[in-house]
């Protein structure tokens, strides 16, 4: 993953861990990257 990417990914985090529907939006990011890394093997 390019640096870009992991930056905009922190930065959507705390963006979206103002709202309590924060934490069912990072679980889908991370479900998101997951999937991807598993894609890119």
């Amino acid at each position: 993953m390019s640096p870009e990417v992991v930056q905009n990914f922190i930065v959507s985090l705390k963006i979206m861990g103002q709202g309590m529907e924060g934490i069912f939006v990072v679980i889908v990011l991370i479900s998101l990257v997951v999937w991807a890394m598993g894609r890119i093997r």
